[in-house]
């Protein structure tokens, strides 16, 4: 057991140290005083980055390729990565501006939100995938336990709170099918 927490212990260093070790280098790359030496290190930033991309990358590490592709003039790849990063947090208000400016960029104008998707669905728009599927859950158990102890009190009242929660959880398992299927 002692060994274990040991190991972990000192390779914890070595995979938190790549993201480290790639923020240095897109530092350098702001920092450089002539464009070989600037498009050198956000290579390498971009290399490191892209080895720590899983099937499921972090908000901020989408975020974080797509400031590299963009200092890259890579505006295609960026637009891509800034869109994943605001899937997995549609609340990223840095990744939003710089989608923004890379479209502009490449001449594309993007609609401004109207006020159905600001205020009324905002649950649609601004919550991530799984903060939705948590909600899902949530509700379910909640309708479920209503349910339960409506079967040994029938009081309407339960009844009622357990059909609110499962609408509650339709409409988020609604936007879930929506975004993975339909969009």
């Amino acid at each position: 057991m002692y060994k274990k927490f040991l190991s972990l212990f000192l390779l914890l260093p070595l995979l938190l140290g790549a993201d480290d070790r790639a923020f240095i280098k897109y530092k350098e790359g702001e920092k450089a005083s002539n464009a070989v030496e600037r498009k050198q290190a956000f290579n390498e930033a971009l290399t490191l980055y892209l080895q720590m991309e899983s099937d499921s990358p972090s908000a901020l590490l989408c975020y974080n390729i797509a400031n590299t592709y963009y200092q890259l003039n890579e505006f295609g790849y960026a637009i891509l990565y800034y869109n994943k990063a605001l899937k997995e947090n549609p609340r990223l208000d840095e990744a939003r501006a710089n989608l923004d400016i890379a479209l502009q960029k490449v001449g594309i104008t993007q609609e401004k939100p109207n006020f159905i998707q600001n205020y009324v669905l905002f649950a649609h728009y601004k919550l991530s995938h799984n903060e939705k599927t948590i909600i899902v859950i949530i509700m379910f158990f909640i309708a479920f336990a209503f349910l339960s102890v409506y079967v040994w009190i029938p009081q309407l009242a339960l009844k009622k709170a357990a059909f609110i929660a499962m609408w509650v959880a339709l409409f988020f398992f609604t936007s879930i099918i929506w975004v993975d299927y339909f969009t």
